[in-house]
């Protein structure tokens, strides 16, 4: 079977635009060759598969020169221009379907060219007031809205100090003020979550402070200022009324800042959790249902592995349990090829695992063994692995006693020889063991007296690097209470 890429473009051609092609062909401006007619014509026959075996170069070149010696270049030569056919026909195609394309496009052809007239002017001016129609406007939006009132001033070239001249470079600035307080928003505030991240404070005039007026009261500045005042001392009253504002303006705002907003506020919302306000769970939830609703759980088409385990997670722990199974099929294949395979193990063992299904002790099993190359979800395969062993092992299940020991002796040799995982994971994954042992060695009762659990609970509390850590304490409650 032939491999060329005129047969890949021809495959990609449904049925009506097979035929449009065909008319597009025909000898005329777009096509002096009439031997490209003709290649077409005979390859349309193997049309979708083009896997005849009949189907080769030797073939092609007797039918379209019939009773000639074969001469390779010759024939490679008219694959080439029929599969750069099929493209300009399909970019000509596209531009009909797309007029604000093809406007934007006439207007840069014109503009370079010196030759634009009064329907180039209307067209730039229809184009402006669409834009400027728009109550709420991205970068992308102020970027459009420059470029064509640059344009309008190049193209209509009034006399000097023409009033109307004037207005459309006020126009302009205007406009420009807008684009880079936006981008200075959003720097400040990766600025911040980074700050956030690695718990240090910068003194620093704020942003916010050094905006032209005219530019702060886009709703996305507006909401990011608030976040800022807030950010220091956020609690789940301050959190709350952020989500509320959120949803509020989301469905106008563009996509870029919803879902900047979106990690603002689920990251604030971690960090609450990590301080033992666990409410704080059910607004995360909700926050994940509306980004996966609205479609900004996805960043130019793909899931980061920190928001899928975060969605899995979260809706886990508030058990919801159909959502969480419903998202991992669906959103499973916009991870990283190479996290595919790891992401759905880990996302399926620990629903099964959350809803107490009995399978999830021997699905572990099966990846007790896990071998293949470091990835995010690999790591949180191991620790759901440990978890799941020690609750058999509480329970004095089948085989749990030995496989657990066994598992966290073979874990932590692993641990020492590993040159791929992160120095930061390998740590946590050694204090969560750690604790893991120290729980496990309450063996057989599993209790734990008021002042030993209230130790452990400080010891725990005063980690800073710890996988799992209300995992941990969830346990340290219950071996207090007796509750297997």
């Amino acid at each position: 079977m032939l491999q060329y890429r005129v047969i890949q473009n021809l495959k990609n051609l449904n049925r009506k635009e097979i035929s449009e092609f065909q008319k597009w062909l025909k000898p005329g401006w777009t096509n002096s060759t009439k031997k490209l007619g003709e290649l077409f014509e005979v390859l349309k026959a193997f049309y979708p598969n083009f896997s005849a075996k009949r189907l080769d170069k030797v073939y092609l070149y007797e039918k379209i020169y019939p009773g000639k010696k074969f001469h390779e270049k010759e024939l490679l030569n008219l694959l080439s221009k029929l599969s750069t056919s099929i493209e300009e026909f399909l970019v000509h195609k596209y531009l009909r379907a797309n007029s604000e394309e093809r406007t934007d496009l006439l207007i840069q052809v014109k503009e370079h060219r010196k030759s634009s007239r009064d329907r180039e002017i209307k067209l730039i001016e229809a184009k402006i007031k669409r834009l400027e129609a728009q109550a709420v406007k991205s970068t992308e939006d102020l970027d459009k809205l420059i470029k064509y009132y640059q344009f309008k001033v190049q193209i209509v070239n009034p006399k000097s100090g023409d009033v109307n001249k004037q207005r459309d470079f006020l126009k302009i600035q205007l406009y420009l003020d807008q684009y880079y307080a936006l981008l200075k928003a959003r720097n400040a505030m990766e600025l911040l979550e980074r700050e956030s991240q690695l718990n240090e404070e910068h003194e620093h005039i704020p942003w916010y402070e050094q905006l032209p007026a005219s530019c702060t009261e886009h709703p996305v500045i507006l909401f990011y200022k608030q976040y800022e005042e807030y950010a220091a001392q956020m609690n789940l009253t301050k959190l709350n009324k952020l989500k509320d504002r959120f949803e509020e303006i989301q469905p106008n705002i563009p996509t870029r800042d919803q879902r900047i907003i979106y990690l603002l506020l689920v990251n604030a919302a971690a960090r609450l959790k990590r301080r033992g306000l666990t409410a704080i769970l059910k607004q995360t939830m909700e926050l994940n249902q509306l980004a996966v609703q609205q479609g900004f759980i996805l960043d130019n088409g793909v899931i980061t592995p920190h928001s899928f385990a975060n969605v899995i997670n979260v809706a886990c722990q508030q058990k919801q349990f159909s959502f969480a199974q419903a998202f991992l099929n669906d959103y499973n294949k916009y991870l990283p090829v190479s996290m595919q395979k790891d992401g759905m193990e880990w996302g399926q063992l620990i629903i099964d695992y959350k809803q107490g299904i009995k399978d999830a002790f021997w699905k572990a099993k099966k990846l007790e063994d896990h071998t293949r190359s470091y990835t995010i979800f690999s790591l949180r395969i191991r620790v759901l692995i440990t978890q799941i062993l020690f609750d058999a092992y509480v329970l004095d299940e089948l085989e749990a006693y030995e496989r657990f020991d066994k598992y966290i002796i073979a874990f932590n040799q692993k641990l020492l020889r590993e040159k791929i995982y992160p120095q930061k994971q390998i740590e946590s994954l050694k204090i969560f063991h750690d604790y893991c042992k120290k729980l496990a060695s309450y063996y057989p009762d599993f209790r734990l007296t008021k002042a030993e659990a209230e130790a452990l609970r400080q010891k725990v509390h005063l980690e800073k690097q710890i996988h799992a850590k209300q995992w941990i304490l969830g346990k340290i409650d219950k071996m207090e209470k007796g509750d297997r």
